[in-house]
Order: C-alpha cells, then sequence, then structure tokens
C-alpha cells in the first residue's frame, strides 16, 4: 500500500502553536493534504494524551482513527469540499512526540530535540512517569525541556518500552539538534554513544534536504526522513515521508529502519533555501552568506564584527567528506515541493491567506483532489485543464526544480520563486506564435543539489584552518571551553602544599571560598599514608553526607580504602558527625538502656510520642522539642531537677527509652553522656583516632565542639574552615570556635590558604568588603565583570527577570526564544543550566520562581532542607521497611499503621537487597501510582550499601539530608536555599530578594548577633559564583499575605559602586504566541 506520513507534528498543548492542532483538525486537514498516518505529536502531555484517549479509537495495529462523532467537513475549517476529499477515508494517527534536551556534555552546552514513536499508551505512560520521577516538567508544554543527556532519553525511553523508535530531529538547526553548529556533535555516534546502535533513522529537517546529507558518508548508515514539524494544521505535509507498505505501526517503523529495501519510498521535501537558517549571516546587519563567503570573511560580521551565525548548510560543508554528493549509495528518492497555497499566491501576486487565493485553492481540491497529489503525480495536462495553465506551468517548473531561491539565513526566511522577475505566468487564450504553438516560456535554471563550490570549500577550509588561530574563526567546534574556573593549576600551590605537608601537632587551616582546601585535605591524608601512618588511624570528620561521600570518593581515586566503621581495621575512616556519634554509641547500647533493634525517630514522630503520653498542646510539645534539642545540643544547660523543664525533659526521655528509640540530636548527645560515665570506653574510642581532620571547623555547635576536645587528646588534629562562612547560628554553630582554636590548642600551627580558584576578582572583592576590614582578601583567577544589582518593581517582576536572564545567558529554551528576543542569537559563552543557581535565604521566595521558570519551560529543581524521605514514594516505602524490620513499634507513631500492617502481612522478613524490597514494595498496592522502580532505586542506593540490610537502610535514611537531593548529573537549573548551596559552587549565581527584611532576615525578630551571621550568610552566597553574579530586589513584596514597602538590603551600602552594574529592569509583557506558524523549526 502506498502511502505519506507525517509524523513530527505539535499539538495545542505546544508553545507557539495553533489552538487548531486538535484531532478533528488534524484528521481534516490530513485528508486535504492526503496523508495517511499523521503522527499525534506531544504524547508526553498528559492532558494531550487525556484528549487523544477521548476522541481516537484503535484502528489497525499500533494506529488510532478519529472517533466518527468527532469528524469535521470542510466546511469547519472555512472550506467548501464537494469532491472526493470532502469524503475521504479518516487518517490515522501514530503515537509520536518531540522532547528537547538541554545539557551538557564533554564541557560544552548541548542542545538536543528528538522525536519519539511509541507503539501504544501504555507505553507512552511509562515514559510520562519516567520524565516525571526525574523532575521533569511535562505539564506546562507539549514539547518539554529536560536537562536530560539524548544518550539517557534514549535509554529511558527503551526502558519504558524497546519497541520505541527514537529519531534525532532536525539534525542541521544551529541551536537545537545533534549535530547543530552551536550545540551539537560532530557525529550521530557522538551524541548517543553506547547507544547509537538504536539510531537507524534521522530527520533532515526544513533547512537540508538529502543531498546535502549524502555529502556526510558518516549519515549512509541513517534512513533520511522528514516531517512537517507543523504548529498548525494547514502545514502538515509540507515535508513527509512515502511508503509502500503494510498500515501498521511495526510495518512503518521497519520501514524507516530498512529504507528503500524495506518499503521506505522517499521524502517530500522543502527546498531548503527557504528555511531560516540555510545560509550563514547576521540578520540585524543584513549580511548573508554562502559558506565560501563566510570563510573568505573569517567567520565575522563585516558590520558589527561579531561571530555570524552560521547555517546548515555551512555545518553540512565542514562535515562533509564527499565531493559529489550522488556518490551516496542506497539513496531513496526526494521530490521539493511549495505548498499549494503558496504557488497560488505567488500566480495571483497575493498573499497565502487572501481570500482569493483561499477560493483557487479549495477550487484545486474540488476538481483535482488532495493537494499532495496534486503537486506529486497530477498529469500536466489534467491541470492545464481542470485548474488553468498557469497553474500547471508552475507545477511543471516546480517539479524540475526550475526556481529561483533566496536563501534563509540567520532566522530570516528564504524565499522560492517560480517566475523571473518582470515575467508572466500564462493565461487562457495567450496570443500563438506563427506556427500555431504557443511561445516557450523561460523558466528559471535548474537549481543544483548543492548551490555552492563544496569542493573549492573544502579546500579552502583546509588551507584556512592551518594558517591561521581557529579561535578567530566562527566555525562550528573551534573555540574549545577554556578549563573550568575551579580546576587547580597542575599540583599544590605553596601554601595548599605546606599545610598537607605539616606533621608535627595540631593545625589549623584557614581556607576561604574556592581555595581548594578538599584537594588539600586529601593530599594531606594521602602524604600521612605514604609516610607511615596505618590508614584506619585516620579519621576524617565533615558535616554534609554529600561532603563525606565528596571526601571518600577523592580518597578511593587516589587508591586509599575507605570506611565508616569504628570495627573494620582497614581503611580511612569517614564519617559525619552523626555518623560518627553513631558508630560510637552502637555497641555500647545497653549501657545507654537501649537494644540492638533501636529506632531513630524524626520531628513528626517526636510529635506523636509526645502526644501519646501528655495533654501538652501542640504548641507545647513544639516547644518541648524546641528546648530539648537545644539542651542536647549544649546550646542551653542541662535542666536543673527541680524546674518544670526537667519534668518535661525527663519525660521525653523517659518515652525514648521505653520504646528503645533515639531521636537525631541523640547522635550526639549520648556519645558524651556515654563517655562521662565510662572512661574506659572513652580512652578505646580514642586510642583508635592518631590523625584527626575536620572539615568546615567554623559550623561546630557545643556539642560537636566537646566530643572533638575529647577525641582529640593525643591525637594530630587538623582543622579545615573559615570564620567568614559560619552560618549555622540557629543549631549553635559559632565561629567562636575557631576563632580561639589557638587557645584551645597552644602549639597549634595557622596556615592560610589565600588563592581562590572559583571566583572573580569583582565577587572576591566584593564579598571582602561586605564583612568589613577584617576580612582577608582572596586572589581570584582572573578579573571578572561587574556585580549585577538590578530593583523590580515586584517580586513576580524579579523572578521573570531571572527567568529571562537565564534564557539569554544559556542561548535560550527553544526557537521561540530567539524568535521573540528573549535570548540573543549572537550571544557567546553559553551556560549550562545545571551551572546555574538561584539562591534565596528563605523557602517563601521559591514558588513565585518556579511558576517564572515553569512559564519559560526552564528545567529546574527545587532544593529545600527536607530529605529524600520526607516526599513519596519514599516515606511510605521507608515506614513499610520499618515496619518489615522492627515490627508494629516502627510505625507505632504513624497514622498509616493499619494500612501499613495490611500490606506487610505475609512478608516474613525484611528482603535482602534494595531491588527485592522495591519489587515487594510495589507489589503492596500501598500506593495509589505504581512505583518505577529503576527510578525509585537509583535515589536509594547511597542508603542501602552493597551487602547491607533493611535495618542498616533504615538507619542511614535517618541521616540524610536535603542536600544529598543535589545532583549534578540531573541537569537543570538550580533553586536552593543559601544554606542549601554551602560546599556548592556554580558559573552563574543569582540572589534575589536582597532587601532589608529577607537579606538580612529580620522576619522573625532580630538580634546583633543574627544580623552578622546574615552578613556571613549574603558572603556565602555571593562566593559560589564562578563567573558571573546578579543581585535583584523589588520595590514591593507580599510576605505573610501583606504587600510590603522594601528597601534595598543595608549590606550593599558596604561594597563600593564601582564594583556593581545597576539596572533598573524594565517590565516585560508575558510572552504569548498567536495561531501562526511562527518558526520552521520550533
Amino acid at each position: 500500500m502506498r502511502f505519506i506520513g507525517d509524523f513530527h507534528i505539535h499539538s495545542s498543548y505546544s508553545r507557539a502553536t495553533s489552538r487548531q492542532l486538535n484531532p478533528e483538525n488534524l484528521d481534516l486537514w490530513g485528508r486535504i493534504k492526503g496523508i495517511s498516518v499523521v503522527g499525534t505529536g506531544d504524547f508526553t502531555h498528559p492532558g494531550w494524551v487525556a484528549e487523544l484517549k477521548e476522541k481516537l479509537e484503535p484502528a489497525e495495529p499500533g494506529l488510532f482513527r478519529l472517533k466518527n462523532e468527532y469528524r469535521l467537513g470542510g466546511e469547519e475549517a472555512g472550506l467548501v469540499l464537494s469532491g472526493a476529499e470532502g469524503e475521504a477515508a479518516s487518517c490515522r494517527f501514530l503515537l509520536t512526540a518531540e522532547i528537547s534536551s538541554i545539557y551538557k556534555y564533554d564541557d560544552r552546552v548541548r542542545k538536543v530535540h528528538n522525536v519519539i514513536f511509541a507503539p501504544d499508551v501504555p507505553t507512552v505512560e511509562r515514559i510520562q512517569e519516567k520524565i516525571e520521577r526525574l523532575g521533569g516538567n511535562i505539564r506546562s508544554d507539549g514539547r518539554p525541556i529536560l536537562g536530560l543527556d539524548s544518550r539517557d532519553l534514549l535509554e529511558l525511553c527503551l526502558e519504558a518500552n524497546d519497541r520505541i523508535f527514537f529519531v534525532p530531529a532536525h539534525i542541521w538547526t544551529p541551536w537545537f539538534s545533534a549535530l547543530g553548529s552551536k550545540s551539537g556533535f560532530d557525529s550521530i555516534r557522538a551524541c548517543y554513544r553506547d547507544l547509537s546502535d538504536h539510531i537507524s533513522a534521522v530527520e533532515t529537517g526544513l533547512s537540508s534536504d538529502p543531498p546535502m546529507n549524502w555529502s556526510c558518508s558518516f549519515l549512509d548508515e541513517y534512513t533520511l526522513i522528514s516531517n512537517s514539524d507543523a504548529h498548525s494544521p494547514e502545514k502538515l505535509g509540507r515535508e513527509a515521508n512515502l511508503f509502500d507498505t503494510g498500515l501498521s505501526y511495526d510495518e512503518i517503523i521497519e520501514a524507516m529502519r530498512g529504507g528503500g529495501k524495506a518499503g521506505f519510498r522517499g521524502t517530500i521535501e522543502f527546498f531548503p533555501q527557504e528555511g531560516k537558517y540555510h545560509f550563514d549571516g547576521h540578520r540585524k546587519c543584513g549580511v548573508s552568506w554562502d559558506p565560501l563567503q563566510t570563510l573568505h570573511h573569517g567567520g565575522r560580521c563585516p558590520v558589527c564584527g561579531r561571530p555570524v551565525t552560521v547555517g546548515v548548510l555551512n555545518r553540512v560543508a565542514q562535515l562533509a567528506d564527499r565531493k559529489e554528493p550522488l556518490n551516496r549509495p542506497n539513496r531513496d528518492p526526494f521530490y521539493s515541493l511549495i505548498p499549494l497555497k503558496e504557488v497560488i499566491a505567488e500566480l495571483e501576486g497575493l498573499g497565502p491567506g487572501s481570500k482569493k487565493v483561499g477560493r483557487r485553492y479549495v477550487d484545486c481540491l474540488n476538481h483535482l483532489g488532495s493537494e499532495l497529489d496534486i503537486l506529486l503525480y497530477k498529469e500536466i495536462e489534467e491541470i492545464r485543464t481542470l485548474a488553468g495553465p498557469d497553474l500547471a506551468e508552475a507545477v511543471e517548473r516546480m517539479r524540475q526544480r526550475q526556481v529561483l531561491a533566496l536563501p534563509g539565513f540567520d532566522g530570516e526566511y528564504g524565499r522560492i520563486k517560480i517566475w523571473n522577475p518582470g515575467e508572466k505566468p500564462p493565461v487562457e487564450g495567450d496570443a500563438l506564435s506563427l506556427f500555431g504553438k504557443r511561445e516557450a516560456p523561460s523558466p528559471p535554471d535548474t537549481l543544483g543539489l548543492i548551490e555552492f563550490d563544496l569542493a573549492a570549500f573544502q579546500e579552502e577550509k583546509k588551507m584556512t584552518m592551518e594558517a591561521a588561530d581557529p579561535e578567530t574563526h566562527n566555525l562550528p567546534h573551534a573555540q574549545a571551553k577554556s578549563s573550568s574556573s575551579s580546576s587547580l593549576s597542575e599540583g599544590l600551590n605553596l601554601q595548599q602544599q605546606a599545610a598537607a605537608d605539616y606533621c608535627g601537632g595540631p593545625s589549623l587551616i584557614i581556607a576561604g571560598p574556592g581555595t581548594g582546601k578538599t584537594r588539600t585535605l586529601i593530599e594531606k591524608v594521602t602524604r600521612l599514608i605514604h609516610g607511615g601512618v596505618v590508614p584506619s588511624s585516620i579519621v576524617a570528620v565533615t558535616f554534609a553526607n554529600k561532603a563525606a561521600g565528596e571526601v571518600a570518593d577523592r580518597l578511593r581515586s587516589a587508591g586509599i580504602t575507605v570506611n565508616s566503621s569504628l570495627s573494620e581495621a582497614d581503611g580511612v575512616r569517614v564519617f559525619t558527625f552523626h555518623s560518627l556519634g553513631l558508630a560510637i554509641v552502637k555497641p555500647h547500647l545497653a549501657l545507654l538502656e537501649r537494644e540492638g533493634d533501636f529506632l531513630i525517630i524524626d520531628d513528626e514522630e517526636k510529635m506523636a510520642l509526645l502526644k501519646s503520653k501528655s495533654d501538652l498542646s501542640i504548641r507545647e510539645r513544639k516547644n518541648l522539642i524546641g528546648y530539648i534539642s537545644r539542651v542536647k545540643n549544649g546550646i542551653l544547660p542541662e535542666p536543673e531537677v527541680s524546674s518544670d523543664d526537667f519534668a518535661g525533659f525527663h519525660l521525653y526521655q523517659g518515652l525514648l527509652q521505653r520504646h528503645n528509640c533515639l531521636d537525631y540530636d541523640d547522635l550526639l548527645y549520648l556519645p558524651l553522656r556515654l563517655f562521662e560515665a565510662h572512661p574506659d570506653i572513652m580512652d578505646s574510642v580514642r586510642e583508635g583516632f592518631r590523625h584527626i581532620i575536620v572539615d568546615e571547623y567554623q559550623d561546630i555547635n557545643p556539642v560537636q565542639y566537646e566530643l572533638l576536645r575529647i577525641l582529640t587528646k593525643g591525637a594530630e588534629f587538623c582543622a579545615v574552615g573559615d570564620p567568614n562562612q559560619s552560618i549555622y547560628g540557629f543549631r549553635g554553630g559559632s565561629p567562636e570556635f575557631i576563632r580561639r582554636f589557638a587557645v584551645d590548642f597552644s602549639a597549634a600551627k595557622l596556615f592560610s590558604l589565600s588563592r581562590s580558584y572559583r571566583c572573580p576578582d569583582t565577587v572576591l572583592k566584593a564579598s571582602s568588603q561586605l564583612l568589613g576590614g577584617g576580612a582577608p582578601l582572596l586572589a581570584g583567577p582572573r578579573p571578572g565583570v561587574k556585580i549585577a544589582v538590578r530593583k523590580t518593581a515586584t517580586a513576580a517582576s524579579e523572578a521573570e527577570q531571572i527567568a529571562r536572564d537565564i534564557e539569554e545567558r544559556s542561548g535560550g529554551m527553544g526557537f521561540f526564544s530567539l524568535d521573540s528576543g528573549v535570548a540573543g542569537a549572537g550571544s557567546d559563552g553559553e551556560i549550562a543550566l545545571s551551572d546555574i543557581a538561584v539562591l534565596c535565604r528563605t523557602s517563601m521566595q521559591m514558588p513565585i520562581l518556579e511558576k517564572a521558570f515553569t512559564d519559560h519551560r526552564i528545567p529546574f529543581r527545587t532544593i529545600r532542607t527536607d530529605s529524600l524521605f520526607s516526599g513519596e514514594p519514599y516515606r511510605t516505602f521507608l515506614n513499610w521497611i520499618r515496619f518489615l524490620a522492627y515490627g508494629e513499634r516502627a510505625t507505632l507513631f504513624s497514622s498509616d499503621i493499619e494500612r501499613i500492617s495490611r500490606a506487610a502481612t505475609g512478608a516474613a522478613e525484611p528482603p535482602s537487597t534494595l531491588r527485592a524490597a522495591l519489587e515487594c514494595f510495589s507489589d503492596s498496592n500501598l500506593l495509589e501510582e505504581k512505583v518505577d522502580i529503576e527510578e525509585v532505586e537509583n535515589e536509594l542506593t547511597r542508603y542501602w550499601a552493597p551487602g547491607g540490610d533493611a535495618k542498616a537502610f533504615v538507619e542511614a535514611s535517618h541521616l540524610a539530608s536535603g542536600s544529598d537531593r543535589y545532583d549534578a548529573r540531573f541537569q537543570a537549573v538550580s533553586i536552593m536555599t543559601i544554606h542549601a548551596a554551602k560546599g556548592l559552587e556554580f558559573d552563574l549565581v543569582f540572589i534575589p530578594g536582597c532587601e532589608d527584611s529577607i537579606i538580612p532576615c529580620t522576619l522573625v525578630g532580630e538580634k546583633s548577633e543574627d544580623v552578622e551571621e546574615e552578613r556571613r550568610l549574603l558572603y556565602v552566597a555571593m562566593t559560589r559564583a564562578r563567573q558571573e553574579l546578579l543581585l535583584s530586589y523589588a520595590a514591593k513584596r507580599t510576605i505573610f499575605g501583606k504587600t510590603v514597602v522594601q528597601k534595598e538590603s543595608p549590606f550593599l551600602t558596604a561594597i563600593e559602586e564601582a564594583l556593581f552594574d545597576r539596572r533598573e529592569a524594565a517590565a516585560h509583557r508575558k510572552d504569548t504566541a498567536d495561531d501562526d506558524q511562527l518558526s520552521l523549526f520550533d
């Protein structure tokens, strides 16, 4: 069966598309165009899939058709169809979607679009679920943007169903394609790497056609397909595919996999010159060049001096290795067409949307059949008879490629003309010649397959590249990005080396932001071991799980064994403070009146525990829990026996003991109580700690300080920290502990790391001024640009400005960003989304930012202080596995106890592996939605150690924190609190809310010492920036439901104005898209 298929389209759920893109109109226009199978597009959007389920019904295997009650006649689209096209059989629909991936790979920002074909709705739903599990937003745009490597997206889809068909979309477009000049690769295999064998077809896009692709031999292994990428129903079929095969999903896919031998019969093509990125150039400067001209001009615009936008033809020429495209074997046919309305419009001298053109278009359909049948197959004489000699002449010229082409460039559409300037189309009654024949028209010359000298370009390019600095040319990939600003020079600098070498007693390393403290710490451990120190006598202590994991990973990379146990004899011991405390108390639980199967309870369970045995109100219970926490952390003294506080403290501690529980604070509180009561245990523990290294010493609180005072007696102690980064006063942390280090250890050696390998000089100078005269000025790796300070009218406009800045600096989220001017097409130095962070003082700032990012389709992840187990399905899984491991008391304080106990009935013992546990949990039906085992397993692997069991997993889960959830592999903009950003760094940092009452935060009261910590908090936020720092504040902000007039943060007055680039952000009209086709490729 011969038929036409157009698979890459969009729905009304996509941005910048027509509201008419619904199943009814797609079916109607498919019939008008003569297309038998149309892609649904946008199957990632739940709303669109729901509409498809409502309006479509199954047809042939893997295909769907419109239900009869939704079928339209031509009059609904403003057409009066009286002929066969009004009665044509319904189109078939095949499930497809386009996904945009923006990510960083091989130190370059990559932006690649892919089209996915799915065999059934369950596959679609699995793909949707997997994307959402990764944090992807599939509900705000039919074509979602993900911070996911194209290779990983392919893997995700294959995991959903190995029958999916995955096609790189419009592979040559400059900004958003696998081979694009701006953000693509030099081959398809480089993009998809180990999964490349699953790619068997590529979409050529509107700015290229098969002959251009034939010039690249590395594309010989792929079938070249074409689709319309339609953003309105009328644009269907402007590019499409020809088949001679059975009508089913599997047969269509097999034809595209196998090419001409499998029933694929070629493609319908735009003339590629009409594409708006065909030639090179600068639209604003009026410069349009073919690739040879670009090469002769060194790739730079003669008007503005900036690099020109390299078009598709140039990019093809750079990767071409054939001088003659026809040398490609197994070439499939192609047919270059001009849409029928555009042909008629040129004949009439009117626009395609005019009424006269529309009437003649309908008349042609009624007399001749479908549009593509007219353009491709109808006999010229039949067209002449039924539609006029001018249309017959126009179609004949088009089929012969006798057209004039004015190529598009840098977003400017090209133009294809059938008639020479001054030439008039023939009409009925034209005069005959002396011999009774009509005068032969003089058509344009036949357009060549590639309209410039490819061989000359290849030869000149070779000579030019050999003779010149590649960075002076705008040739793709010539500009290799400079090495990461956070990387250190080869080896340690002198200050780092001195600190790492020292081995003569206690030492303090003052390490400012980006000074390489972690590398110095690792090198110190390495040199101790090389000097003969037993690895197991070295203990490294950090605050966060993520920091401990980084230290452990770096030590392993250096060939050093690592463990986190006091019982194992081998390896350097790496702990967080709380995991160290847990390791100390576990062997001695009986002395603390606990048993081996103890539980660690969270804040919610503390409340339930007190509620079960007291008549305290919610407020009273919260106050008591807060008081007890401050006591256990050494912030407040132990209560007197006769006080009211003692009664509450005693009640709570008794309940913990009775239920064999600990709370999180006990992990530091109980080791001190144990050492006080049992000095022999203290001596035994201390004996194994001969070298102790503590990171982030400025953040320790009183109980941690006391624990270190005990453990470091007799040991060589090295503390690493920076008093200017002490930001945890709310939990008792104070810079005073690091400031009195020399008093506590009179023989201590002080080292200071004064060179930052992270922040530019402007940021270092400004942050130093922020803290006042006592702060050291670090030396930076480069001067840097001024710090942007933006004033906006409201918090909403602040969020909008940040979203626009991100689009501009990342090169835009799509073609709409470029067309609307949000992102500059000529911008240099694109920043990866994973290298961008928005740091908020409070979480109340986040929702309005999330909305703005969603509106702009910017992939983002919000990182708060709560751990992974605060959300589903992780919390329910944790409660379920606790029940299996510990019995009913594990959920004694849970509202889900009955449901969990029923679900656990029949499980004799906890599963022995995480995968087994997840499979069992998935079968328990505790959650309404099915659990994606692979995705959940990826998140939980860090807590279920190899060889571990359910109880060890439960213990590890209680040490989880919000910062654990930060994963640089998920490539999206990070919205996080400043506290959560500690220890991280980004190329581009935004700090919104630089207002009095937010920074410094005085919303819940103010103390003088708090203000100084707020100052240090801003210092920490500013020094996360590797390249650019943008501060902003709003003139008005809604706080606790009340609109408040805001003032700029007083902290900024400490910084000299010369370091700032102040601008008042312009008001922006929210971008809207009309119903017209806005872009050939978007």
